[in-house]
């Protein structure tokens, strides 16, 4: 085994077993999802057991794992580096939930493990083509959601219209995410025709049960892009998509929460005046 290759050996070991500890932390801080940083970390030590045993018992150039390897191995040591720091940073005090996915997602991304996956002229059932798919769901989202904003207006209900408009800003942000995702792996965005939204709508409540609707949907598509990321153990794409699971969530529950005040309270009069005058806080605090 030449140098640099033991070099390179010794740098990607010290990698998995640095995320194993960093995900383990986040483990040990974020209870409501264990599972998803027990699994993180037990592939982290997966990954490592396997380069300790190249190193102890090196096996024929052909049979070499070479896609446990980072190709840039001053990128590898650099990495080495930053999870270091950050395992420093929060040992004693972790960082949000956010901010812990965003990290896992960046290190994932990072010289050491986008080897990992395959992105890249993938079949057409395969997670990378849906990702793609689901960029367009997120933009036809935000170009929904514009449209409801619109109808508001057209209705004198300035408070439904920016709440809404913050939807939309909310899914172009969502698509952009994915966009980032894609191009950070190496893939060219090709962005799809978007269908036409409808513009009219019975009453502010026919309109929320689009929206919840519409929310149950997009639940659908991003488990079903989370089950993919599983099945071709794609952890980056399984930890960016985590942090969409967690926004559905909310999304679910306050479309669902709006429904219920609408149909409770009425659409005329006073209480449509109240419910305008609370959605139209959303963004103030």
């Amino acid at each position: 085994m030449t140098a640099t290759l033991q070099k390179h050996l010794d740098e990607s070991i010290k990698l998995e077993l640095s995320l194993a500890k960093l995900y383990t932390i986040f483990h040990d801080a974020f209870f409501e999802d264990e599972d998803f940083w027990w699994e993180l970390t037990m592939e982290e030590q997966g990954h490592a057991s396997l380069l300790l045993q190249e190193k102890k018992q090196p096996q024929p150039l052909e049979f070499f794992p070479d896609n446990l390897l980072s190709t840039d191995l001053q990128s590898l040591i650099d990495t080495n580096r930053k999870i270091s720091e950050l395992i420093t940073q929060y040992s004693d005090t972790p960082p949000s939930k956010n901010e812990a996915l965003q990290i896992a997602l960046d290190l994932e991304l990072a010289a050491g493990e986008s080897h990992f996956q395959q992105f890249l002229d993938s079949p057409t059932n395969s997670l990378s083509s849906n990702i793609f798919k689901q960029l367009n769901h997120e933009f036809s989202s935000s170009y929904l959601y514009l449209s409801m904003a619109a109808y508001s207006e057209s209705q004198n209900l300035p408070g439904f219209a920016s709440w809404l408009k913050i939807q939309t800003k909310e899914e172009r942000e969502h698509a952009m995410k994915l966009y980032k995702f894609i191009n950070e792996r190496g893939g060219r965005v090709e962005l799809q025709t978007i269908e036409q939204p409808p513009s009219e709508f019975k009453s502010p409540t026919a309109l929320f049960e689009e929206v919840l609707k519409h929310e149950r949907k997009i639940t659908v598509l991003i488990n079903k892009l989370y089950e993919l990321a599983l099945d071709e153990k794609d952890y980056a794409a399984q930890v960016l998509l985590h942090g969409f699971i967690s926004e559905q969530v909310e999304e679910e529950a306050t479309a669902s929460a709006i429904l219920e005040t609408l149909k409770m309270a009425g659409e005329k009069g006073h209480a449509l005046i109240m419910m305008d005058r609370q959605l139209a806080r959303r963004g103030q605090n």
